[in-house]
């Protein structure tokens, strides 16, 4: 075979074929490594934990209706505070809160972890041993009764504390402003140092009362048969009282407490200055109470009307001192009570429960209270200050002067209080309508309260 050889023209044309392909390879893709890529490493995904279920504490309370919304907010705000912990306002009306209540004692089992305890009930309910000892608690934080009104008897036993302040209520009375600014009359007195006596009460109500242009009664003064926000008053300041010191023995029957229930009676029955308990053309059920309806002059009232006296807009509702008996040398005398927290002792969330329980007694919770005007706060303090006193409505600081300038009393709380006051009650009320004079309504409830005093 002939050998060729390589031109100079050969040359050029081959080279410029490999440079071309070179070129294409270079473009190519995965062309210049040969290896495969490498991918980054790829991490796990993280699991999402969901937020634990916050711990939810059950109150209850009888505070329903108008007020029910105000204890909504102090739960709500604890809650914002503590996003583990959800209390739940759980109320029901008075008589089937505590029926609600028995039924959980007798079971033994948790339902209501917190409950707003009445001093009506606390003592019998302490011996069923419903109620878990917070002494642990309380001293695990330091914790002392020195900041809180002293009602000791209401939250210990035996050495040991069962409850926790919250609420406080103190019995004076209310006045309609406008009333006495249309009649030309001076309003009642402010000053405990300067009271009223039942003389000056009735001649004032007797002014007071009077037929309306479109029909209805107005009335000077409305008394009522309970004991704490009216009775109490009148039996205290006249020399009376309900019991002996010993809490052994009814002392209704007594002169003085038949002159002083005879007082209030005569108020209805003899000068009409009060409405009749049994006027259906006063007492509307599912109406305003006749003092809302602005009907009353002045009222036996508490500090615990505030959450819905507040809200009145026709008038202007202040509050006044109690009178005293004309008797020389008598005092005024108001009545307290408190109302205390206290833990179930079959509560499955006890600490959840006490965080709760300090909250309401701390001083943020007080202030919430005070705030809110719905109660007197058991703190000193913060019933004295102006968040509290401030109206609406006017003079509430006559409530808490009266703690340390009136004389001021308990109701005498005793195992079955609640018993006691809803015989003796019984016997008021027909007192007041006019079916029994007071003085037998006096011996009547002596002989029933005897025989409750002697099962207490």
């Amino acid at each position: 075979m002939e050998k060729r050889t390589l031109t100079r023209r050969d040359f050029l044309r081959l080279s410029a074929v490999g440079t071309t392909g070179a070129l294409i390879a270079a473009c190519a893709p995965g062309a210049v490594d040969d290896k495969p890529e490498e991918k980054p490493e790829e991490k796990p995904a993280e699991a999402v934990v969901p937020a634990p279920e916050p711990v939810e504490v059950h109150w209850g309370g009888w505070s329903t209706g108008a007020k029910q919304k105000y204890f909504d907010n102090l739960a709500a705000k604890f809650n914002e505070a503590h996003p583990g912990i959800q209390a739940l306002h759980e109320p029901a009306p008075w008589n089937e809160y505590w029926d609600r209540l028995l039924v959980q004692a007798a079971s033994g089992e948790g339902g209501t972890d917190v409950m707003w305890m009445s001093g009506a009930t606390f003592e019998n309910y302490r011996q069923k041993g419903f109620f878990q000892d917070l002494t642990p608690y309380i001293e695990a934080d330091g914790l002392t009764m020195d900041p809180y009104y002293d009602t000791e008897p209401i939250y210990k036993a035996e050495g040991k504390n069962y409850a926790w302040p919250f609420y406080h209520t103190t019995s004076c009375a209310w006045y309609n402003v406008e009333i006495f600014e249309e009649a030309g009359i001076d309003p009642p007195p402010t000053d405990w140092s300067d009271v009223w006596t039942w003389d000056e009460l009735l001649e004032t109500a007797q002014a007071l009362t009077r037929k309306r242009d479109d029909g209805t009664m107005q009335y000077g003064y409305q008394v009522f048969d309970q004991f704490e926000r009216c009775l109490l008053s009148f039996l205290w300041t006249n020399g009376a009282d309900i019991m002996n010191e010993d809490y052994t023995k009814c002392t209704l029957d007594a002169p003085e407490a038949i002159e002083a229930i005879q007082f209030v009676v005569d108020l209805v029955q003899k000068y009409k200055v009060a409405p009749n308990p049994a006027d259906p053309s006063v007492f509307i059920e599912g109406a305003p109470s006749p003092f809302e309806a602005g009907l009353i002059a002045v009222q036996s009232g508490k500090t615990y009307d505030i959450g819905v006296y507040q809200e009145i807009e026709a008038f202007t509702v202040a509050g006044c001192c109690r009178a005293r008996s004309p008797k020389q040398g008598s005092k005024p005398y108001v009545s307290w009570v408190t109302n205390p927290s206290t833990i179930a002792s079959a509560s499955e969330v006890k600490d959840e429960a006490w965080e709760f329980v300090k909250f309401l007694a701390s001083k943020e919770g007080m202030e919430e209270l005070a705030g809110q005007k719905v109660g007197m706060p058991a703190m000193r303090e913060v019933a004295k200050s102006e968040l509290y006193v401030a109206p609406p409505p006017e003079n509430i600081e006559v409530f808490v002067s009266a703690m340390d300038e009136a004389v001021a009393w308990d109701l005498r709380m005793i195992r079955l209080w609640l018993e006691f006051m809803q015989v003796t009650q019984a016997e008021m009320q027909l007192a007041l309508v006019g079916e029994i004079s007071a003085e037998e309504a006096c011996r009547r409830a002596t002989v029933a309260d005897d025989e409750v005093l002697s099962r207490n």
